[in-house]
């Protein structure tokens, strides 16, 4: 939020200069993120007197106009219609400078010098181009010549930047939020608005006020109380199209808002001013000229002053007229009504809106704006018609508007201050200082809160109603301990025994997992738990895929983000894309995270959160080297780093069996198991799942149900000796059909090498010629050793030839 300080020193007196205001803020809880200053560009604007106007002699439209500024009398050509001799207009000299830094110099039109530029209110204030309808600014004709326009206005201001944490949000997002912070803060008082403060009501019952003219013209009915606590219309008539008067529009601008229009400009003021955001319709463009706040039907649709339109539903709170919506509750109003130059009447709306309610509306449309932030984080209920009544005096004093007499208040529901306790030997205890009983009592009076001490231990404290944020006994307390100063409680150590802190086995054999995996030269990745409901589509899951049955978020940030993941490929195969479209050519990725898996839909419990583990990668698998280049990432790359993985937790055996996942290619997948266990799958892209994520070239991935894989795993490490004697290596080449996977040749090989056999290695394999039609040669290497002596080559020979056997008699495999 931007606080400028003209505006905050109208409200409260302020001893210091804008720096230490923005430490001593900061200290107390308030963060003052930057000081700005605003205009310190500007230079060569004045006032100046016109002596002549007379027509361009070379061009129609335009004008000729002799100026006294105080310095020289100069000539201006303009095109700005209404002028006249003797009228005091905003005037800047050449090499005079706008905001933004642009500078004026002279120029010729049709011949004719002009020096400089006469200016409009958004020229002087933005340094833009005026608006439509938008003529010279014309000053009282009592402003001598040659005034400083930047001082008369004034347009140079110093801006606090403040950041509002969510405890601070809901009573500092206004100047008058502010100003009572620093009130508490010198001690001083804070100075109200005359009409506001008149009519500022700290606490009302519930009921219904309509009374004078305003209740004849008008009528209001909240039929949902919950959701619109209190709704207040007042009536202006005469109005008349017109721009806010330049320290309003400066104000605006350096606050962060756009200056529109007499009456939006207004309604935007106050609600920065006082933090109660308003709106404005047209009366006479209202069916029957009254107001109803309800739910949104079924199919009702809005066009909302953003110029779109939005589709409703019943979880909306309106403002409807008597036919149809007009606004949606405490975020935006529609085009219909909206305050246009031919309007002459206007309902000025101030309400308290449910946060819930204006939250869920503002989330669901995507739409964010300055007065659903405010109604979101709570308002101050008593100063909701006493703004409305600001805004109107304003535009009365601008002498665009007539307020009429009398208001429609309608309260479904009362309010007023709320009580809390609070324990004096309580806020020492917490906040480990001796804070005298009168200074803690004082702390709070500064703050607006009713002490009453009389209750010895315990204080019955009165929360004002702009303290929404205030609920308890702790509450009191961070309002104490800010006030007394941060920087004043000492720093000290710890009490009690320290705590040693461990990791539990999953943990233990979970980062060893990402270990592992980075040692393999994968990439950690950690991508959302939230996706987009297509990407089961975008995987070629079936209907009834399991998979499928996700939790939905009621109201996401967006339907990108908007169902809980049961995979962790969705998220992979998006983070490959993103590396692909930015031309990184290669990548691999892996990531160990929680999927949430349902029991049932619509959920009566939780979902169960299962830790899985998933990769995916393409390209070469290392970067280009001299000595030659890397493998390009395949199904079998992957699955070896899957088998290291899962033999470095000490998982297995391991078997690698055909799979039938749909967003694999049906040639090269695998399922993982480990005896009954079903462990996860591994292998090649679908090419139609690749087009789906826009992925070029061969994609690798694997995903395990890494909670089956823990408790299956061991931490147990197991060591032998270096080997005393020498091993011996034989060579097993045979053909084999392709319906009978390797890992159960291996299989057979092991189980008949016996204990003589130390390890085999696959080494080759071929299809081609001389190999029959629907078979694969594979070649093996095997290492035979005995731990006791040196094996003699009668001694492996026997053992290989029994190898041999084996796979002819029980696979079939024909000896190459």
């Amino acid at each position: 939020m931007r606080v400028p300080m003209a505006w905050l020193r109208e409200y409260v007196d302020i001893p210091w200069d804008a720096g230490e205001l923005a430490e001593r803020l900061t200290w107390a809880g308030l963060k003052v993120e930057s000081v700005e200053e605003v205009g310190e560009e500007l230079a060569g604007l004045v006032a100046a007197r016109i002596l002549e106007i007379r027509p361009h002699p070379r061009s129609p439209g335009l004008w000729l106009c002799r100026l006294e500024d105080g310095e020289a009398v100069r000539q201006v050509v303009t095109g700005a219609p209404g002028l006249a001799a003797g009228q005091v207009v905003a005037y800047a000299r050449p090499g005079g400078v706008l905001p933004g830094g642009r500078r004026l110099g002279r120029e010729r039109f049709g011949g004719e010098l002009s020096e400089g530029m006469m200016l409009a209110a958004t020229e002087l204030v933005l340094g833009e181009e005026h608006r439509e309808g938008e003529g010279v600014l014309v000053l009282p004709a009592e402003v001598t010549p040659g005034t400083d326009l930047v001082r008369y206005f004034p347009l140079r201001d110093t801006v606090l930047e403040l950041e509002l944490t969510v405890n601070y949000a809901t009573h500092c997002q206004s100047i008058l939020g502010v100003a009572r912070e620093v009130a508490s803060l010198t001690g001083g008082r804070v100075r109200l608005p005359a009409v506001f403060a008149r009519d500022y009501q700290p606490g009302l019952p519930a009921g219904e006020d309509a009374h004078g003219e305003a209740a004849r013209i008008t009528s209001v009915r909240v039929e949902d109380g919950d959701l619109c606590p209190r709704y207040t219309a007042l009536v202006l008539e005469d109005v008349r199209p017109a721009f806010s008067p330049v320290p309003v529009q400066f104000r605006l601008h350096a606050a962060g808002m756009r200056p529109l229009s007499a009456v939006v400009d207004v309604t935007n003021y106050v609600m920065l001013e006082l933090g109660q955001p308003l709106h404005a319709f047209d009366l006479d463009r209202l069916e029957e000229r009254r107001i109803v706040v309800r739910r949104a039907r079924e199919g009702e649709r809005l066009r909302t002053l953003d110029g779109r339109d939005r589709e409703l539903d019943g979880e909306m709170l309106v403002i409807a007229d008597a036919v149809r919506p007009v606004a949606l509750a405490g975020v935006m109003g529609g085009e219909e009504t909206e305050v246009t130059p031919a309007t002459r009447r206007v309902l000025m709306e101030a309400a308290w809106f449910h946060p819930v309610s204006v939250r869920r509306t503002s989330r669901r449309l995507g739409l964010r704006t300055g007065a659903a932030a405010r109604f979101e984080k709570g308002i101050d209920p008593a100063a909701v018609l006493a703004a409305s009544r600001r805004a109107c005096s304003l535009l009365e004093e601008m002498g665009v508007a007539r307020l009429v007499s009398g208001s429609v208040d309608v309260r479904p529901s009362g309010y007023g201050a709320r009580q809390a306790s609070l324990r004096p030997a309580r806020v020492g205890a917490v906040l480990g200082l001796d804070i005298p009983e009168s200074e803690i009592a004082g702390a709070l009076g500064r703050l607006g809160f009713g002490v009453d001490t009389t209750g010895g231990e315990s204080w019955r404290v009165t929360v004002p109603t702009w303290r929404a944020d205030v609920v308890g006994e702790i509450d009191l307390i961070e309002e104490v301990a800010r006030l007394h100063g941060y920087q004043r409680i000492p720093s000290t150590l710890p009490t009690g025994s320290p705590a040693t802190g461990y990791l539990t086995r999953e943990q233990r054999l979970t980062a060893r997992a990402r270990e592992i995996l980075a040692a393999a030269g994968l990439a950690e990745a950690l991508t959302f738990s939230l996706i987009a409901p297509d990407a089961f589509d975008r995987l070629g899951l079936g209907g009834d895929d399991p998979r499928r049955r996700a939790l939905t978020v009621r109201n996401p940030l967006s339907v990108e983000w908007s169902v809980l993941r049961t995979s962790l490929l969705p998220g992979l195969l998006a983070c490959l894309a993103h590396n692909q479209a930015h031309r990184v050519p290669r990548a691999g990725l892996f990531e160990v995270s929680a999927v949430y898996l349902p029991g049932e839909l619509p959920p009566r419990e939780l979902p169960s959160e299962r830790l899985y583990a998933a990769a995916a990668a393409y390209g070469p698998w290392r970067d280009p080297h001299w000595r030659g280049d890397s493998p390009e990432v395949d199904y079998f790359l992957l699955k070896g780093v899957v088998e290291y993985l899962l033999d470095a937790l000490g998982v297995g055996p391991v078997e690698f069996t055909p799979s039938g996942e749909p967003f694999l290619h049906p040639g090269r997948q695998a399922r993982i198991t480990c005896g009954e266990h079903l462990l996860g799958v591994v292998g090649e892209l679908h090419p139609r799942v690749a087009r789906a994520y826009e992925l070029q070239g061969r994609v690798a991935a694997w995903e395990l149900d890494f909670s089956t894989v823990l408790a299956l795993a061991t931490e147990d490490r197991r060591y032998r000796p270096l080997p005393r004697y020498p091993a011996v290596t034989r060579d097993v080449a045979f053909m084999l059909a392709d319906h009978i996977p390797a890992a159960r040749a291996e299989e057979v090989i092991r189980r008949h090498g016996g204990a003589l056999l130390e390890s085999l290695r696959l080494f080759d394999v071929f299809r081609g010629e001389g190999i029959l039609p629907g078979h694969r040669s594979l070649a093996y290497s095997l290492v035979y050793r005995s731990p006791d002596k040196t094996l003699t080559d009668r001694e492996v020979d026997e053992v290989h030839a029994g190898v041999r056997r084996a796979l002819e008699v029980e696979l079939g495999a024909t000896l190459r």
